[in-house]
């Protein structure tokens, strides 16, 4: 990966993570939104950066996929920075996938679907009935899977040619990989961490789906709850610079993967984005107007 691309999250917009701090996100304890620039939120920062840019290259807004929702944080990250910023949602469907979800509660927040599937299931595939999408978004989901490259292979399959895989989780060096993950499986809770992540890991996971591994980096050299530094935009650019430098430092670590265009879709130049970008949906920003239940 060149280097200016590796640095490329020190050139995304910041004001997302502000916003999305100061009004809060559902399961995030007061405590975490207390600084400026909460580090705990960089999950949703990191792919909420990488779909922006993504739509900003595509002629009609996005159809996104979010597996392993949680209680819709991601969606309330990108409701919360576009009623910010006073611009129109760059999305137009955005579906959530789930083992466990909280139906009512999603769709009241703006998911157009929600689907109960689960990834460890043989027959997992039969819940996403042959949809695809522009973006695929696994955060925070490999890492529970068995077999995560099984998993990806799934995943990958849901994405539109020239779409995108996108995610991420904890991160250890490859070196210590395989020796964590046997230790963590000893002691794992139902539905916990059961696979251990590295960047090396990452890329061949990828390359095994058939998708071209674009940008992977960490998120921080150290964070803190409620830590005073988290306020100054020089120390999270600080953070942003060590994790792309250093991606497999024990912390977190994001991706970004490509599903290569089909060499027979003709390309569309983009339209301006005020042309074809839509509001977001009055649930979503209510929503993201509100706080919720804390993180567990």
């Amino acid at each position: 990966m060149p280097f200016r691309h590796r640095l490329q999250p020190l050139r995304w917009d910041i004001d997302p993570l502000a916003a999305a701090a100061a009004r809060g996100l559902p399961n995030v304890p007061p405590g975490i939104l207390k600084v400026r620039y909460p580090f705990r939120l960089l999950r949703y920062w990191f792919m909420h950066q990488m779909m922006v840019q993504h739509s900003q290259s595509q002629p009609l807004p996005l159809s996104v996929a979010e597996v392993g929702v949680d209680e819709g944080q991601q969606l309330a990250f990108a409701a919360a920075a576009a009623a910010s910023a006073d611009t129109p949602a760059w999305w137009y469907r955005w579906d959530a996938f789930d083992c466990a979800p909280a139906t009512a509660a999603l769709t009241r927040q703006g998911y157009t679907d929600v689907v109960t599937t689960d990834l460890e299931r043989p027959d997992c595939m039969a819940g996403f009935a042959g949809r695809t999408y522009d973006v695929v978004i696994a955060l925070h989901v490999l890492e529970h899977l068995h077999d995560p490259e099984a998993g990806v292979r799934h995943l990958a399959s849901l994405v539109k040619p020239g779409g995108l895989l996108i995610g991420g989780g904890p991160v250890t060096p490859h070196m210590a990989q395989s020796w964590w993950q046997k230790r963590i499986r000893r002691r794992a809770q139902p539905r916990g961490h059961v696979s251990v992540l590295s960047p090396k890991r990452l890329r061949e996971m990828a390359r095994s789906a058939g998708l071209v591994p674009e940008w992977q980096g960490g998120a921080f050299l150290m964070r803190k709850r409620g830590f005073a530094l988290e306020n100054q935009a020089w120390w999270l650019n600080l953070n942003l610079a060590f994790g792309a430098l250093v991606p497999g430092w024990p912390g977190e670590i994001y991706f970004s993967w490509r599903r290569a265009a089909s060499p027979h879709v003709a390309t569309v130049p983009p339209l301006p984005y005020a042309a074809i970008h839509r509001p977001a949906t009055e649930s979503a920003m209510a929503h993201a107007a509100s706080r919720s239940r804390p993180m567990r």
